[in-house]
C-alpha cells in the first residue's frame, strides 16, 4: 500500500462479508491499520515476544488515533518492548 496518509486511508476499500482487511505502512515497521467491515479502522503494532510467537499491541482507533500519533506511539511501544519484554 505504501505510506499511510489521511487521504490513502480513505481510499482503502471495505472488505467484504464479516472479515477486517490489515493494511500496512511502509514507512514504519510493525504499524498496522486494521480496517473492519463496518468501516472502523484499529491501529496495532505487530511484534514477536521472546518465545517468537507474533502478538499484537492495540494502539487506538483512527480518526481519533491519526497517522502521526500511532507512529510515534509505535516508536515507544517498540522501545518499551525491547526493554520489558512481553512474557504473554
Amino acid at each position: 500500500m505504501g505510506k499511510l496518509t489521511a487521504r490513502s486511508i480513505k481510499k482503502i476499500p471495505r472488505p467484504t462479508g464479516s472479515g477486517a482487511r490489515e493494511v500496512p505502512d511502509d514507512l514504519m515497521k510493525g504499524l498496522v491499520l486494521k480496517v473492519h467491515h463496518s468501516g472502523a479502522a484499529t491501529w496495532s503494532v505487530r511484534y514477536r515476544n521472546k518465545h517468537a510467537q507474533q502478538r499484537r499491541l492495540a494502539l487506538g482507533r483512527y480518526p481519533k488515533y491519526s497517522v502521526e500519533k500511532a507512529r510515534a506511539s509505535t516508536t515507544s511501544s517498540v522501545a518499551l518492548l525491547a526493554i520489558f519484554p512481553a512474557t504473554f
